[in-house]
């Protein structure tokens, strides 16, 4: 009996045991809670590492991903693995081990949560397009490793604020930062002689510029487009359209090693008022600085040989602009200056020898026309319209050297009382004086033969059509002044 009462208490107890066990899944129904499970800090932490074919490491761990290896010599994030991860990472750290981040590794939608990127010393390349279109990307950190930014490398990131470039960095691509539009600052260390086209084009919010001496380089319109760039300062030549309609940029600072500035490279920059130019400055090309409203005054450096097409074309605020006496220039070009309504005074230096056409055309506030007396080797042309509409002239003197002045060259100056003509005059061409009704002396540093040959050739005869002088049978008169020998006073009709 004794037994069997034994035997039926072990089999209650050990199918009540059973049935415990079975009922597992169903105690968050019945409100019973399990005791509570102590969890290690390490396992809360949860960090993920997946190893790819190429050798790279990559670690999860919340929202930082870290790129790590032994000698990868690329990054692409394709694997699934990892590209469904993506969406949480905010901070992107590339350590030790990796060499290069090849094209498009993170760009566009695999990218869009970054908001920071650290890469390490050991990287020497970052890519085309690899992190372009990271909108959301703030700041990067590039480490002193990197020589080479690919092309569009970080274009479209459009909050990113912050970059801080290693200092061995050499080559910038086409278009690596362009549309990042919260950009302000921007420094290229000495070691940068590369920079390619539109490389920061359309920053809307950039405001200073600071350039190193290695530039060899330079693409065309690498600024243009950064409507809130306020300051420059480059130590390299700049090229065609470098900073074309930066609207808000006041002072420019080329230093030395800039020998050329080319075409359109500040044009259309409205708020220009302070330009330096360093002496080694060899050329100033087309439209340098066409429509610099605010530009008030220039020094043309010794150094220049060349004032191009239209370079300071509508600058309406400026007055002064000084030439070296000593200097080099040759030719100033066509509309150099036209239309530069605040200029008053110019003068130009003995090694011009050819003053294009329109150069200095409707400048209304110049009055003061002076130019160095040349030798016998170094003639000076003056092309058709150079003053024309230069209503502030009242007198002209083209000293000796001065062989030909073109058609129109005066036309329209209605205030011009006095002409003073030199000897070496070889032509003047047709209506060269057109329309200047108030002349009242002309004066030549020749004799009377010499006058009449003069006047005698191919349309020198019509160069007073539609000016009060236009009888060539008057008298002309001996007339003798200090420091002006043989000059002939010739009278006027009326």
């Amino acid at each position: 009996m004794k037994k069997a009462i034994c035997a039926a208490i072990i089999f209650v107890a050990i199918f009540g045991l059973w049935g415990c066990g079975s009922k597992k899944e169903q105690i968050g129904d019945s409100g019973w809670d399990p005791l509570p499970v102590s969890v290690s800090e390490s396992t809360e932490k949860q960090t993920h590492a997946i190893e790819l074919e190429s050798g790279l490491m990559v670690e999860f761990d919340k929202d930082v991903m870290t790129l790590y290896g032994a000698d990868v010599t690329k990054v692409e994030i394709k694997d699934n693995r990892i590209t469904q991860r993506l969406a949480n990472v905010k901070t992107v750290i590339i350590k030790d081990g990796v060499d290069a981040i090849s094209d498009q590794a993170f760009s566009d939608a695999a990218c869009k949560s970054i908001e920071r990127i650290e890469i390490d010393s050991s990287v020497t390349k970052i890519g085309a397009s690899a992190f372009s279109g990271c909108t959301s990307l703030v700041e990067i950190t590039v480490g002193d490793g990197v020589t080479t930014i690919g092309d569009k490398a970080f274009s479209g990131c459009t909050n990113l604020s912050e970059i801080s470039f290693g200092q061995n960095l050499v080559s910038i691509g086409k278009r690596a930062f362009q549309g990042c539009e919260a950009l302000k600052d921007i420094t290229l260390g000495d070691n940068v002689d590369t920079i390619s086209d539109y490389c920061f084009a359309d920053c809307k919010n950039l405001q200073t510029v600071e350039i190193g001496r290695s530039l060899t380089t330079v693409g065309e319109s690498i600024f243009s487009g950064c409507t809130n760039l306020e300051t420059v300062t480059t130590r390299s030549s700049v090229p065609s359209g470098m900073f074309e309609s930066c609207a808000s940029l006041k002072k420019a600072y080329l230093k030395d090693g800039v020998m050329v500035i080319e075409r359109g490279a500040f044009s259309g920059c409205t708020a220009l008022s302070g330009v330096e130019l360093d002496g080694a400055i060899q050329t100033i090309g087309n439209r340098a600085f066409y429509n610099c409203t605010s530009l008030q005054q220039i020094q043309i450096p010794q150094a220049v040989t060349k004032i191009d097409r239209e370079a300071f074309a509508g600058c309406t605020s400026l007055y002064s602009v000084e030439m070296s006496p000593d200097g080099s220039i040759e030719i100033i070009g066509e509309k150099a200056f036209s239309k530069c309504t605040s200029l008053t005074k110019i003068d130009i230096p003995k090694s011009v020898s050819l003053v294009e056409r329109e150069a200095f055309s409707g400048c209304t506030s110049l009055y003061g026309v002076t130019m160095k007396v040349r030798n016998e080797a170094a003639s000076l042309v003056f092309e058709d319209n150079v003053f024309s509409g230069c209503t502030g002239i009242k007198e002209i003197e083209f000293v000796e050297g001065v062989e030909r002045i073109g058609s129109s060259v005066l036309e329209g100056c209605e205030n011009l009382d006095t002409i003073i003509l030199p000897k070496s005059m070889k032509k003047m061409g047709e209506k060269a004086f057109n329309g200047c009704g108030n002349i009242r002396h002309i004066w030549f540093r020749g004799n009377a033969r010499e006058w009449k040959e003069l006047v005698s050739r191919a349309n020198s005869i019509s160069a007073f059509t539609g000016s009060i002088l236009t009888d060539w049978d008057v008298q002309l008169n001996q007339f003798d002044l200090p420091n002006r020998q043989d000059i002939i006073k010739l009278g006027y009709s009326g």
